[in-house]
């Protein structure tokens, strides 16, 4: 709508400020009409200051020209040239109607021919300058204000003020839930999702996999504009002026983790046809909004109100019939799934999962399970199915302590595995707590463990020799022994079988053999594989079942276990006898022929 007839304006002026007008004055009023006066209204133009100043400029111009020679006419033309077209169309009836203000003598035809010359630039005059004024009160009408697009889940009964709505999940079965009580538009009659790590969404069987959980994002995506969402076909948004070209910032996200915190949404992408598994759930989706800025691309105002992100997290896991210990892992160092350093050949044996640890055999069975050897400080993680971590310690009423069924001086510590998701863990880390080399009563008898969850048993092993290692020092082979006899409570120089389980049928390359360790191996190193009586003499020891002990790597950081070779009882007999030893990293062999070089010590019960 037109608002208003300006005043004459400076060229350096913004057009939409009037020169005369006060700063704090509306710039649709101009500063020469009272702001009670009514605003012209457009096909009513009426003559301003500056239309008269145009109108005498072109007067002046027609006079000179029309008493002017030939040359001042040029001059005359090429100012006229110049001028605005505008300047040159204003009010044609008032300029024709003045009195010139000085009559010249001339003869009837040169008066004719001046009063056509004078007429025709009268006329052009008039257009322009009636040009100029609607161009000024087009450009000083006030911009009619409308209202900005929104955003609305129910068909523009309200308006949203944030994106809760899009964060709702549904799975292949037809089950689903939104995130809270209030966030109901687009899904009235579904119930609101309060899962937990303890009491996660259970998957049945036939919608267990990633891609039977739904979301708005696409199941080969991680995310998808909040454009598109927005938009056709589900137009969730609407203008009451009919502006169009609507348009959204941000996006919406999902994120997988699996339950120790690693985010597997890359995997989900590349395999949504995979299901979720057992062993490493509950898993957490994460289905986020950012904050979005909406607008479209013509009106006024353009903007909408920006609305509020938000992020709801649903827990999940395959429905198991009752909770079980999937694998008991110690360090998985040099496993064949390991990159860094380059993997063994032959490194997993009976009993074992690469990547994963020991398989339980026999829960009921304490003997046929991992470990049966032990040391202060070693350790493992249970990694459950059908429970958290968190749970599991809460069926001991938050005792940490587990004590031996049978046997003395072992006692187990549990906790959620350190570095974990606490909420989600399914990894109980189990710590063997017994006799170090402070120890006042190093005793030790074989020791029988079982761990319960809600009264049932979920693992059991038997511990049947227990190691106390020397930290911090070296020794000689005298020295060594020496250490292990004067120890007491029947600890003694453990024997290559007590270590591990190579084997060197015949002569190595240096002329060494071995009959121990596994039948028919040839590796120059321990298998991962539970420890056994053959023949009624040990097969492996520590490192076949702990890995590499050493403290320096972080492996087992509060045991007593030095990175280095560690001196046996055994010697190869020959034109120059040499003492055996293991080196711990990989359950190695190496032969001294020096026994008065100093070693790592370490002695073993019964």
């Amino acid at each position: 709508m037109y608002r208003g007839q300006p005043a004459s304006q400076p060229a350096s002026q913004p057009a939409s400020q009037p020169a005369s007008q006060p700063a704090s004055q509306p710039a649709s009023q101009p500063a020469s009409q009272p702001a009670s006066q009514p605003a012209n209204t457009l096909g009513e133009p009426s003559l301003s200051q500056g239309n008269l100043s145009c109108l005498s400029q072109q007067t002046h111009l027609i006079d000179a020209l029309s008493s002017s020679s030939v040359s001042q006419q040029l001059q005359v033309n090429s100012h006229l040239n110049q001028l605005p077209f505008s300047h040159l169309t204003s009010h044609y009836q008032f300029k024709y109607n003045q009195k010139p203000s000085q009559k010249r003598a001339t003869t009837p035809n040169k008066r004719k021919t001046l009063l056509f010359k004078r007429s025709t630039w009268l006329g052009l005059s008039l257009l322009l300058c009636l040009n100029n004024a609607e161009a000024l009160s087009a450009v000083t009408a006030s911009i009619i204000h409308g209202n900005p697009p929104y955003v609305s889940f129910d068909n523009g009964q309200s308006k949203a003020t944030n994106l809760l709505e899009l964060l709702s999940l549904k799975l292949s079965d037809g089950r689903e839930w939104i995130p809270a009580a209030n966030v109901n538009l687009l899904k009235p009659n579904v119930p609101v999702d309060d899962s937990s790590p303890e009491s996660p969404i259970v998957l049945n069987s036939g919608s267990d996999r990633f891609s039977d959980m739904i979301t708005l994002v696409p199941q080969n995506e991680t995310s998808i504009a909040l454009n598109q969402i927005l938009n056709a076909p589900n137009n969730y948004w609407g203008d009451e002026d009919g502006d169009s070209d609507f348009s959204a910032s941000g996006n919406l996200s999902v994120t997988w983790y699996d339950s120790i915190g690693n985010d597997i949404s890359g995997q989900v992408k590349g395999d949504p046809s995979k299901k979720l598994d057992p062993c490493k759930s509950p898993y957490r989706l994460v289905i986020s909004a950012n904050n979005s800025d909406i607008a479209t691309k013509y009106g006024v105002p353009y903007k909408g109100e920006s609305l509020a992100g938000g992020s709801h997290t649903y827990y999940l896991r395959p429905k198991v019939s009752e909770p079980y210990v999937c694998f008991a892992q110690p360090t998985l160092y040099w496993d064949p799934t390991t990159t860094d350093p380059v993997a063994y050949p032959d490194l997993g044996g009976s009993g074992w999962s690469d990547g994963n640890g020991f398989i339980p055999q026999d829960i009921h069975n304490p003997v046929t399970n991992f470990p049966s050897t032990g040391s202060n400080n070693l350790y493992f993680d249970l990694i459950v199915a059908g429970m958290t971590a968190q749970q599991m310690i809460k069926s001991y009423s938050g005792n940490t302590i587990i004590n031996a069924q049978s046997g003395t001086g072992i006692t187990l510590e549990i906790k959620v595995k350190p570095g974990t998701e606490t909420s989600t863990s399914n990894r109980l880390r189990v710590t063997l707590k017994g006799p170090r080399i402070d120890t006042a009563n190093k005793t030790f008898s074989p020791s029988t463990f079982r761990i319960n969850y809600a009264g049932k048993e979920i693992y059991s092993f038997h511990l049947e020799r227990w190691y106390i290692a020397k930290p911090a020092v070296v020794d000689t082979f005298d020295e060594a022994l020496q250490f292990c006899t004067t120890m007491g409570y029947g600890y003694r120089l453990p024997d290559v079988s007590d270590l591990t389980n190579i084997r060197l049928d015949g002569q190595d390359l240096n002329g060494n053999y071995w009959s121990g360790g596994i039948p028919g191996r040839k590796e120059g190193h321990y298998r991962r594989q539970l420890s056994y009586r053959s023949n009624g003499q040990w097969v492996g020891g520590l490192t076949n079942e702990w890995g590499y002990t050493a403290t320096s790597h972080d492996f087992y950081p509060d045991s007593d276990w030095l990175d280095g070779d560690v001196w046996t009882t055994l010697r190869q007999e020959g034109e120059i006898p040499r003492r055996i030893l293991i080196e711990m990293s990989q359950g190695a062999m190496r032969f001294e022929e020096n026994h008065y070089y100093p070693y790592s010590s370490a002695c073993v019960t019964p």
